[in-house]
C-alpha cells in the first residue's frame, strides 16, 4: 500500500481539504509513501452506488455520488479504459484506487497564451490501496491495465466535474499506452 503525498494521518471528509494542502510544493503532493491517505468509504458502500452509476461521456467513466457538498464530494467511479486527460485551475483532487490496476498520467500545466502545455512527468503505476492527490494546475489522466476493472474513489469540488465550471480538457498524454486499451 502506497499513497502519493506528504505523511499525514488519515482524516475524515469532514477535515478535508487540510489546510496545510496549500503550503506544500507540488513535488511533494505527488511523491510516494508509505502514509495512506484515506476516503474512508467501505466497499459495502461505494459497490452499490456503482451500479447506479452514470455515464460521464465526456471523459469516458461511470461515477457516482457518495457523500459531501458542492465544496468537496466524494464520488465513485469505473474506469473502463482511461480517463479523458483534463486539468483543473482551483483546487486539488484525493483519490483511491479501490480496485485494479492503471498508470496513472500526470504533468504541471503552464498557459502559453490561451493555450495549455503540460510539461509531462513520468508516468506512475497506481494499483489498489494507493492514493494520491493531484495538486490544481496538472494534468491528469488514469489508464487502466490489464483485464480487471479499475475503481477509484475520488473527492474534489462539484466544479471539477462540470464541463462549465473548472474541467478543462487536454490531448492525451504522449505517454498513453495504446496497447493496454
Amino acid at each position: 500500500m502506497s499513497s502519493l503525498w506528504l505523511d499525514t494521518p488519515p482524516y475524515s471528509s469532514a477535515a478535508y481539504p487540510p489546510t496545510n494542502l496549500q503550503t506544500m510544493n507540488n513535488s511533494e503532493k505527488l511523491r510516494l509513501n508509505e502514509v495512506a491517505i484515506r476516503l474512508n468509504v467501505s466497499r459495502s458502500e461505494w459497490e452499490p452506488a456503482l451500479e447506479q452509476a452514470e455515464p460521464d461521456v465526456t471523459v469516458g467513466i461511470r461515477h457516482a455520488v457518495l457523500s459531501g457538498n458542492e465544496d468537496w464530494r466524494i464520488h465513485v467511479a469505473a474506469i473502463p479504459q482511461k480517463v479523458g486527460c483534463h486539468y483543473h485551475q482551483y483546487g486539488d483532487e484525493t483519490y483511491e484506487v479501490v480496485q485494479g490496476k492503471g498508470t496513472l498520467h500526470f504533468g504541471k500545466v503552464v498557459l502559453s497564451g490561451n493555450l495549455p502545455e503540460v510539461a509531462w512527468e513520468i508516468p506512475l503505476g497506481v494499483a489498489s490501496g494507493d492514493c494520491f492527490v493531484v495538486p490544481e494546475g496538472y494534468a491528469h489522466q488514469l489508464q487502466r491495465r490489464g483485464t480487471e476493472n479499475l475503481t477509484i474513489l475520488f473527492a474534489c469540488p462539484d466544479s471539477h466535474i462540470d464541463d462549465k465550471g473548472d474541467r478543462h480538457h487536454l490531448l492525451d498524454s504522449p505517454h498513453l499506452s495504446v496497447a493496454a486499451l
